[in-house]
C-alpha cells in the first residue's frame, strides 16, 4: 500500500505539474501575439524578426505559427513547428513532433574558408543532424540560394523526413529549374537502423543550371543517374551506380564520362571495381580499368582507395588535353612536356587528410619545358600527394638536358637522382639531384625551382660539378640566360684547353625585371693549356696555365700565358658581368720590331694615329699594359689605356715620315686619350737632324719638331706634284698633334720665315732666296685627303689635297679666306693685288686654263676647276700700258672656263673650252694717249702671250677712237702671228688676207686691205677736211714697220700698196669754207674752151673723176710710184710720178696734165692717201698744200717740190705726158727688199690655229 501510495503520490504530482505546465503553457503561448515586439526585442542581435506570430499548444507539447521568420541567413514563410517535449527532454536536444516550412529561402556565401550560411560568423551549435533523424515527421519546400561576387542562383529543393521506432523514411527531390519535371535529382530511401534498408538515387536530365555551376565553380553538366544500395537483415549490402555524365565544361571543352560501378560490403567497408569507366573529349577517349574500397557509408573515418591498370602516359597525357584545352595551364604544360612512357601500379586514397597516389613508370620521356629538364629511358618510382610528389630516377644511355638554362646536349652514360615537386597554396616548387657519367667526366648537379601562381616568373638554383671537362664541352653548361655580352665573351674569347675542378653555381629568375638582380651565375676551375681571345682587336693568348672565375660581378682568368709570339709572366683578365668591356693587365719584354709589330695589328695605332707598319725598330723594351677595353663597341674612357714602355739601346727608324731616333734608353708612358711622358731625344728628319720633344694634355699628344726641310718635302707632306713655285731649304718650328681616342684628325703646325726658299708668284707673293717671309700652316691628315690651312704674307686660305693633286681650295690675297663649298671641289681666289706686271696676268691666266704647250696639258675634263671671286687687280703694267682697278669674276668646269674683267677701262670676258684657243671679248676698252713717244710693247712681251681669238668692240686712246678690231693671237717660234685681222675704225674698213707677224727681231708684218664708202664722210673723223667724195675706197697690200703693231708710223713702212678710188670728185673745198683750190680738172668735152687757160668756169664745184689708181712702193718711210698714179675723168686725165718722202715730208714730184685743167689738185695729198689710208686720206686735198691759185694754168706738166707745209709747183711745159716711173736713188729696204713679200707669201701657207 506504501507503495501504491508513493505511485499515486507521484503521479499526482505529475499530472499536477504537467496539468501546471499545460495550464501555465497555454496561457503563456496564448499571449504569444502581444510578445512578439518582446521577442523580436530579444532576438534583434542575432538579425531574426518574426512576424504574425501565433501560439498553440497540444497536450504538452507546446507550438507556434509564424507567418515569416527573417533571418541573416534567409526566411522561413509559413513556418508551423511542435516540439516533441517528453523525447526533447530524454534526448536532450530539440526534437519536433512536426515541422512544416511552406515556403524556405536559405542562402549560403562563398567565403575565403569556403561556403556558409551568409552573415554567420561561426558556427550555430545546433545539432541538425539529430534534428533530422529523431524528429517524427519534417517537411520542406524551398530554395537553396548560392551568393558568390554579388551573383546568386537557387537550387529548388522539396524534402520529406519521417523517423519512427528507428526506421528512418526519406525522399529528396532537388532541381534547377521548378517547372522541368524532368531534370530532378531524387533520392529516396528506407532504412532501420541496425536492420534492412533499401537506397535509390535517380536523375534523368539533371542539371544545376549555367548560373548556379559558375557560382558554385563547378563545370556545367548535364547527369543520367540510376542507383540503388541495399542491406539484408544479416548485414550483407551491395551497391551499384551507372552514371553517365555529359556536356561536363572544362576550359573552352567538353568532356562525357561514363561509368558503371559494383560495390560489396566486406570486412567493415566496400570494395569494388570499375566495371565501365571511359572518358571522351573532343574526339579522343580513354577506358580505364581498376577498383575501389571505402568504408561504411556511417563510419566514423571515411575513406575511399582505387587502383588503375596499367596506362599510357600519352593516351592519358593526350586525353586531358583534349579535356581541358591547350590554352589551359595544365594543358599547356602537357603539350610542351609531351610525355611518354608506361604507368603501372597506380594507386589513389582518398581520405578527410587528402589525397595521396603512387604509381611506377617505365621508358618514360618529357621534352624541357619551363624549367623542366629534357629527358628519356628513364624509369621511375612516384609518390605524393596533391601538394607533393617525388620521383626516384634511374637512367642508362639516355638523354638529359635542360635546354631552357644550358645548351648541352648529348647521350649520358648514367644518371640517377631523385626529382621532387611541391604545390602551395600560391606557389610550386621542384628540387632535383643526380649524378652523372658522360664521355669520361663524372659530376653531380642539384637543381631547385620555386614559381608564384600567377607570376612568369621562375627562380631557379642549379649546383653543379665536374671533376674534368673540355673548354668547348664546359661552356656549353653556362646559363643561357647569362648577360648576352659576357656570355658572348665567353662563348667566343674561351677557345680551348680543359677545365679542372669545375663548380658551377647558378641562381636567379628566368625572367627578368628592370631594376632587379634577377640571376647569378658562379663557376671555379683550373685552366690547363688554354686558349683565349679576350678581344677580337687584341692578339690571343695561348698556353694558357691559371686560374679560371665567373661570379657574380666579374670573369677573371689569371696566370702565364704568350701573346704576340712573346712570353708574358703575368696576365689578368677580367670581364665584368654586364659584358661591357674586358680587363686586361699584363707584363711582358719583346724586341722592338715585335712591339711595332704588336702596336700597329692592335688598337694600340687608334690610340697612336701617327704610328706605322712602314716603321722598323732594333733592342729591346719592356711593356707594363693595363688595358679597359669595351666590348659593345663604346669609345675608350680616360685612363682606358695604359702603356709603359722601356727601351734598352733601342733605335726606331720612322721610314714614312723620313725620322730616325738612335740610342733611346729611356721611358715612355701613354695614357689614353692623350698623355704622354717621355725623354727627349734626337734624330733626324728629311735627311737633317732634328729635335723630338713629346707633350699631353687632356685630348691630345704633341710632338715638337724643330728641324730643316726643302720645298720638296713640304709638296710631299701635301700630297701634291711639284708645282715648281718654290725651292730651296728652310728651317722651320712645328708642333705634330695626334688626338687619341677621337674622330678627331692628326694636326701638323709649321712656322717658318722660309729663309732661303725662293717664290715664284707675282708680287707682292713671290719672293728672293735671301728674303724672309712669314708662313704658318696647319695640315689636318684625314682619311680620304689632307687639308691644309695657311697665312704666307698677304694671303691666307686653305688647301685640300689628295693623290698628288689639289682637290679643293679658297684663298685670300689681301682679304678675308672666300667662303667655299670644299664638296664643290674647285680651287676659289678673292681678294687682289695693288700693282701686276701684265705679262704675270697672262701666266696665271694660263696656268689655269692651260699653256700654249698642249703636249703637256692634262686632259681638261681633268683639269682643276677654279673660281675668281671679285679678284681685284688695282694697276696692271703692260710695257707702256697700264689699266686701274680691274675686277675679274670667274670660274672652270671640266676644261670650260669663263671669268669678266670689269674696269672703267676695260669691260669683258674671257673664256675657253677644252685646249682651244682662248676667246676674249672686250666691249669696251679705253686707254689713257701714251705720254711718251715710242713703241708700247716691248718683244719680250711676245713670250707672255697666249693664244687667243680677241673681239675688242669699242676701243679708245685718250680722245680719238679707235673703232672695233677682231684678231687671232698665235704664238710662233718667230714670234706672235695676228690672224684673221678685221676692224672698222672711223669708216675704215680693215682686213688682213694673210696672218700677220711680231717678230722677236722687232719688226711688223701686215698683209691686207683697207676699204670704206665715201670719203667725204670718212675724212672728217680723222680731223681731215671733206675735200674728197668717192663712190668707194680700196687699198691693199704688204706692209712692215719697225716695233710692235702698235708702232705703225708713215716714216718707217716697207712694202707695196695699190690705192683704189671710184666715182667721185676732189671738192673745191674753198666754196663756203674759205679752202685754197690747188689744181683744176681734166675735161676733154670742153678742151677748145679751154685754151684760152681761162678754167674758172670748172673749179666752182670741184674736178669729178671716174677713178683714181695709185700703185706704190715703200722703204723705211720713202714712198713713190711704181707706175704713175691715174686719175680719169670725164675728159680729164692726170699722171703723177716720183716719190715722198714720209718722215721728212721733202717732195719730189712729176704731174702731168693731158687735158684742160678746171681746179688745183694737191698731188702728193694723193699719194699720201694711196699709201696710207688712216692718215692720207684726210690730206689728199689738202688745205696747206697749195696756197697760190693756178686757175688760170694750161694743159702740161708741173714738177712739185719743197714740202708738204711749202710746195714749190712750176710749170714745166705743156702737152707732155712723159713722167718718170720710178726716183732717180731707190734704196734697198731693211729686209732686203723681199723680206716682207716672202714672209707673206710663207705666212700665208701657215695654220691659222
Amino acid at each position: 500500500m506504501r507503495f501504491l501510495r508513493a505511485i499515486f503520490v507521484l503521479a499526482t504530482v505529475v499530472i499536477a505539474t504537467f496539468a501546471t505546465l499545460e495550464w501555465t503553457g497555454r496561457a503563456v503561448f496564448s499571449q504569444l501575439p502581444r510578445l512578439e515586439g518582446v521577442i523580436n526585442d530579444l532576438l534583434a542581435d542575432q538579425g531574426i524578426v518574426v512576424q504574425g506570430l501565433e501560439g498553440r499548444w497540444r497536450g504538452v507539447n507546446p507550438g507556434f505559427f509564424a507567418e515569416s521568420v527573417r533571418f541573416p541567413s534567409g526566411e522561413f514563410t509559413g513556418f508551423d513547428f511542435r516540439l516533441d517535449l517528453i523525447e526533447s527532454l530524454a534526448r536532450n536536444r530539440v526534437v519536433a513532433r512536426r515541422m512544416t516550412v511552406a515556403d524556405a529561402r536559405l542562402v549560403v556565401e562563398k567565403t575565403d574558408s569556403g561556403w556558409r550560411l551568409k552573415d554567420r560568423t561561426g558556427g550555430s551549435g545546433f545539432p541538425a543532424g539529430d534534428f533530422l533523424m529523431y524528429s517524427d515527421e519534417v517537411w520542406i519546400r524551398g530554395r537553396l540560394v548560392a551568393e558568390n561576387a554579388g551573383r546568386s542562383a537557387p537550387l529548388h529543393v522539396e524534402s520529406v523526413l519521417l523517423n519512427s521506432d528507428g526506421r528512418h523514411q526519406f525522399s529528396i527531390r532537388a532541381q534547377s529549374e521548378p517547372t522541368c519535371t524532368m531534370c530532378a535529382l531524387t533520392v529516396e530511401g528506407d532504412v532501420a537502423t541496425g536492420g534492412p534498408g533499401a537506397v535509390r538515387l535517380a536523375a534523368q536530365s539533371f542539371t544545376l543550371g549555367a548560373e548556379l555551376a559558375e557560382i558554385l565553380g563547378i563545370p556545367t553538366f548535364e547527369a543520367t543517374l540510376d542507383g540503388d544500395w541495399q542491406r539484408d537483415a544479416d548485414g550483407t549490402a551491395e551497391a551499384r551506380l551507372e552514371a553517365d555524365i555529359t556536356g561536363l565544361a572544362t576550359a573552352g571543352r567538353t568532356v562525357d564520362v561514363s561509368a558503371l560501378i559494383g560495390a560489396w560490403n566486406e570486412r567493415g567497408a566496400y570494395r569494388g571495381r570499375f566495371e565501365r569507366l571511359a572518358v571522351a573529349a573532343d574526339g579522343r577517349d580513354i577506358e580505364l580499368g581498376g577498383g575501389l574500397r571505402v568504408p561504411e557509408i556511417w563510419g566514423d573515418e571515411p575513406f575511399a582507395e582505387f587502383w588503375l591498370q596499367p596506362v599510357a602516359i600519352a593516351d592519358l597525357a593526350s586525353t586531358l588535353v583534349a579535356a581541358v584545352g591547350d590554352d589551359h595551364l595544365v594543358g599547356r604544360w602537357l603539350v610542351n612536356l609531351a610525355p611518354a612512357g608506361l604507368m603501372e601500379h597506380i594507386g589513389l586514397r582518398v581520405d578527410p587528410n587528402g589525397v595521396a597516389f603512387v604509381a611506377n613508370g617505365t621508358d618514360a620521356a618529357v621534352f624541357a619545358y619551363n624549367g623542366m629538364p629534357e629527358v628519356d629511358n628513364v624509369s621511375f618510382r612516384v609518390a605524393g600527394h596533391p601538394r607533393a610528389l617525388r620521383a626516384d630516377l634511374s637512367a642508362a644511355n639516355h638523354q638529359l638536358s635542360f635546354p631552357d638554362f644550358v645548351s648541352a646536349t648529348g647521350i649520358r652514360d648514367r644518371t640517377n637522382g631523385s626529382l621532387t615537386v611541391v604545390f602551395g597554396s600560391d606557389h610550386y616548387g621542384m628540387r632535383g639531384e643526380w649524378q652523372l657519367e658522360s664521355e669520361g667526366s663524372r659530376g653531380s648537379v642539384a637543381v631547385a625551382m620555386a614559381r608564384s601562381i600567377g607570376l612568369h616568373d621562375v627562380k631557379v638554383t642549379a649546383d653543379g660539378t665536374v671533376d674534368r671537362i673540355a673548354m668547348g664541352s664546359a661552356k656549353d653548361y653556362l646559363p643561357l640566360r647569362l648577360e648576352p655580352q659576357l656570355r658572348r665573351w665567353i662563348v667566343e674569347g674561351i677557345v680551348d684547353g680543359q677545365l679542372v675542378g669545375s663548380r658551377f653555381l647558378f641562381h636567379g629568375d628566368t625572367r627578368t625585371v628592370a631594376g632587379q638582380v634577377a640571376r647569378r651565375f658562379e663557376m671555379t676551375a683550373d685552366v690547363e693549356a688554354g686558349v683565349v681571345d679576350y678581344h677580337p682587336d687584341w692578339p690571343r693568348a695561348s698556353s694558357v696555365d691559371g686560374s679560371f672565375a665567373v661570379t657574380g660581378s666579374e670573369t677573371r682568368m689569371r696566370g702565364a700565358a704568350r701573346v704576340f709570339d712573346t712570353g708574358v709572366s703575368d696576365v689578368r683578365v677580367r670581364v665584368p658581368t654586364t659584358g661591357e668591356r674586358v680587363e686586361v693587365d699584363l707584363r711582358a719584354e719583346a724586341t722592338v720590331d715585335r712591339l711595332i709589330d704588336f702596336a700597329w695589328q692592335t688598337p694600340v695605332h687608334e690610340a697612336m694615329p701617327f704610328l706605322s707598319e712602314a716603321w722598323v725598330g732594333d733592342g729591346r723594351a719592356t711593356v707594363v699594359a693595363e688595358l679597359v677595353l669595351p666590348l659593345r663597341g663604346q669609345s675608350l674612357r680616360p685612363a682606358d689605356m695604359r702603356l709603359d714602355f722601356t727601351f734598352r739601346d733601342a733605335s726606331i727608324d720612322l721610314v714614312d715620315l723620313g725620322l730616325h731616333i738612335d740610342a733611346m734608353d729611356n721611358r715612355v708612358g701613354f695614357e689614353w686619350p692623350a698623355a704622354v711622358a717621355s725623354d727627349a731625344s734626337e734624330g733626324t728628319l728629311f735627311g737633317a737632324p732634328v729635335r723630338i720633344a713629346i707633350d699631353s694634355e687632356d685630348d691630345r699628344v704633341t710632338f715638337a719638331l724643330d728641324g730643316s726641310a726643302t720645298a720638296e718635302n713640304a709638296y710631299r707632306l701635301l700630297d701634291i706634284d711639284d708645282p715648281g713655285i718654290a725651292t730651296g731649304r728652310f728651317d722651320f718650328n712645328a708642333r705634330f698633334t695626334v688626338f687619341p681616342g677621337s674622330d678627331r684628325a692628326p694636326e701638323l703646325r709649321i712656322e717658318s720665315d722660309l729663309g732661303g726658299v725662293s717664290v715664284a708668284l707675282p708680287s707682292p707673293l713671290g719672293k728672293a732666296a735671301d728674303e724672309r717671309r712669314e708662313l704658318v700652316a696647319t695640315l689636318q691628315f684625314l682619311d680620304d685627303y689632307t687639308a691644309a690651312s695657311l697665312r704666307y704674307g698677304v694671303a691666307s686660305g686653305w688647301v685640300h689635297s689628295a693623290d698628288t693633286g689639289i682637290r679643293a681650295a679658297s684663298l685670300g690675297i689681301g682679304a678675308p679666306i672666300p667662303m667655299a663649298d670644299a664638296s664643290v671641289g674647285r680651287v676659289v681666289i678673292g681678294g687682289g693685288l695693288d700693282v701686276v706686271d701684265g705679262t704675270d696676268i697672262t701666266a696665271f691666266i694660263d696656268g689655269f686654263g692651260g699653256g700654249a704647250d698642249t703636249a703637256n696639258e692634262a686632259e681638261p675634263a681633268g683639269q682643276l676647276a677654279w673660281e675668281l671671286r671679285r679678284f681685284r687687280l688695282g694697276k696692271v703694267v703692260l710695257d707702256t700700258v697700264e689699266l686701274d682697278d680691274l675686277v675679274l669674276d670667274g670660274s672652270s668646269e671640266q676644261g670650260e672656263v669663263s671669268f669678266s674683267i670689269t674696269s672703267e677701262a676695260v669691260k669683258g670676258t674671257v673664256a675657253r673650252g677644252g685646249r682651244e684657243p682662248w676667246q676674249v671679248r672686250l666691249n669696251e676698252v679705253t686707254l689713257d694717249a701714251p705720254a711718251v713717244e715710242g713703241d708700247p710693247l716691248d718683244p719680250v712681251l711676245i713670250d707672255s702671250l697666249i693664244a687667243a681669238d680677241v673681239v675688242l668692240d669699242r676701243v679708245r686712246v685718250g680722245d680719238a677712237d679707235y673703232g672695233s678690231w677682231q684678231f687671232g693671237i698665235r704664238p710662233v717660234e718667230e714670234g706672235v702671228r695676228l690672224v684673221d685681222v678685221r676692224a672698222d675704225l672711223r669708216g675704215l674698213s680693215i682686213e688682213s688676207t694673210a696672218p700677220a707677224l711680231w717678230s722677236r727681231v722687232g719688226r711688223s708684218y701686215f698683209q691686207g686691205s683697207v676699204t670704206a664708202d665715201d670719203l667725204k664722210d670718212v675724212l672728217p673723223l680723222w680731223d681731215f677736211a671733206p675735200s674728197v667724195e668717192s663712190e668707194s675706197f680700196t687699198s691693199s697690200g704688204r706692209l712692215s714697220w719697225p716695233g710692235s703693231p702698235m708702232s705703225f708710223e708713215l716714216k718707217g713702212l716697207s712694202g707695196e700698196a695699190e690705192l683704189r678710188l671710184t666715182n667721185g670728185r676732189f671738192l673745191d673745198i674753198e666754196q663756203g669754207a674759205g679752202a685754197t683750190r690747188i689744181m683744176s680738172l681734166i675735161n676733154f668735152s670742153t678742151i677748145v674752151k679751154r685754151m684760152s687757160l681761162d678754167f674758172s668756169d670748172v673749179f666752182g664745184r670741184g674736178v669729178s673723176f671716174n677713178e683714181v689708181v695709185a700703185p706704190l712702193a715703200l722703204v723705211d718711210g720713202r714712198a713713190w710710184f711704181t707706175e704713175p698714179a691715174r686719175i680719169k675723168g670725164t675728159g680729164l686725165r692726170f699722171e703723177i710720178s716720183g716719190d715722198v718722202d714720209l718722215a721728212s715730208g721733202v717732195l719730189d714730184n712729176e704731174m702731168v696734165v693731158t687735158l684742160p685743167l678746171h681746179a688745183s689738185l694737191p698731188w702728193y695729198a694723193a699719194v699720201l692717201a694711196m699709201s696710207n689710208p688712216a692718215a692720207a686720206a684726210g690730206v689728199l686735198v689738202g688745205r696747206e698744200v697749195f696756197r697760190n691759185p693756178i686757175e688760170r694754168l694750161s694743159s702740161g706738166m708741173y714738177r712739185v717740190s719743197g714740202t708738204f707745209d711749202e710746195p714749190d709747183v712750176q710749170f714745166v711745159r705743156m702737152f707732155d705726158d712723159a713722167v718718170d716711173t720710178a726716183p732717180d736713188e731707190v734704196q734697198e729696204p731693211v729686209d732686203g727688199g723681199i723680206g716682207s713679200t716672202q714672209l707673206f707669201q710663207d705666212g700665208g701657207e701657215v695654220d691659222d690655229d
